[in-house]
């Protein structure tokens, strides 16, 4: 992975003030590569084989009748587990107040959201909560590489599980995000450590906002 990434988030995501605006340095830039490679025999770098394999699934599950909408969702709540030819698969359902389902249907509208139950929600959130992340980090790729390296962190020191009382996966990727919005122009390495810094060191977690809270029902006035 070549350092440094431009990928950008949406410009036009309305998020809390940033705190640093200073770039990285080249050493920054070499030891981001090198946790890039500390990170390699972990297993959390999709390797190729794997991604031909799940691509392979994913057309036997589109070829199946029964199956219809097939989609990706991240750090959701499953509904139903199952494992289809040794890939785990989490199953979400969410009934919709529509008589109709169209194709392009926008799953952010949150119109969608009226009348619906706590479960479906929820389930609903899976896919919405990831998808809007991305446009609120002024950097994807620098988002991702670190969310992994904290995870790993989380997994090492057996405090990634909601179940047990400690953070989930969406609770770190929000944390995350929240690191690379106060320092947008740092790479991996720096936020990794501004990331300890402020929250693990100060233990900041009682209010985060990564984006301004806007009253939808005022919006639409």
């Amino acid at each position: 992975m070549p350092f440094p990434v431009t990928t950008q988030g949406s410009q036009e995501a309305q998020s809390p003030q940033k705190t640093d605006l200073a770039g990285p340095k080249e050493t920054d830039c070499l030891l981001t590569q090198k946790l890039v490679e500390t990170l390699k025999p972990f297993g959390v770098f999709e390797e190729e084989e794997e991604l031909q394999c799940r691509i392979l699934i994913w057309g036997k599950l589109n070829n199946l009748e029964e199956v219809k909408d097939l989609r990706a969702v991240e750090e959701a709540f499953d509904q139903l587990s199952n494992c289809f030819d040794g890939i785990e698969i989490g199953i979400l359902f969410a009934r919709l107040a529509l008589q109709t389902i169209p194709e392009d249907l926008d799953l952010t509208d949150d119109s969608l959201l009226k009348n619906l139950n706590v479960r479906c929600i929820i389930s609903l959130n899976g896919f919405r909560v990831s998808n809007e992340i991305l446009y609120l980090v002024p950097n994807i790729d620098y988002f991702r590489l670190t969310l992994k390296s904290i995870k790993l962190w989380a997994k090492c020191h057996n405090i990634y599980s909601n179940i047990l009382g400690f953070l989930g996966g969406i609770s770190w990727a929000m944390l995350v995000a929240r690191t690379c919005q106060l320092y947008p122009n740092a790479i991996c390495q720096l936020l990794y450590i501004n990331f300890s810094g402020y929250f693990l060191n100060g233990m900041r977690l009682d209010y985060i906002k990564i984006k301004l809270i806007v009253d939808s029902e005022k919006k639409s006035l």
